[in-house]
């Protein structure tokens, strides 16, 4: 199947999530004693709450993503854990209908991914 374009321009979602949480607290919401969590969301790096704007000038075929000041020193047990989020979307809040996410890729923080593949 080959999709379209959207006919808008899509936007961005950076997330910092954590893997690997032991469960901490029992009770009715406990996942059990040896339960582990994955994709904790620990911060949310987006500037507005429906999305950067993506902007490709000339023909530009990346997005850079840099994280200069985010402060993590302290706040987490294992930063190998720590992964970077990054979900594209066509424009509109995330549960609205027709908004669709066009592709999502997560990557360690010291890992460097070559591109993201686009669902079209």
């Amino acid at each position: 199947m080959v999709r379209q374009l959207p006919s808008q321009r899509p936007e961005i979602h950076h997330l910092l999530i954590e893997n690997n949480l032991p469960q901490s607290a029992t009770g009715q919401t406990s996942g059990g004693a040896g339960y582990i969590h994955e994709h904790v969301l620990r911060n949310y790096l987006t500037t507005k709450m429906e999305g950067d704007d993506i902007t490709w000038v000339g023909g530009q075929k990346y997005t850079k993503v840099s994280l200069k000041g985010l402060s993590i020193s302290g706040q987490y047990k294992d930063k190998n854990n720590l992964k970077l989020l990054v979900v594209v979307h066509t424009p509109g809040k995330v549960g609205d209908s027709g908004v669709e996410v066009i592709t999502a890729q997560e990557c360690g923080l010291n890992e460097i991914k070559n591109g993201i593949k686009l669902l079209f």
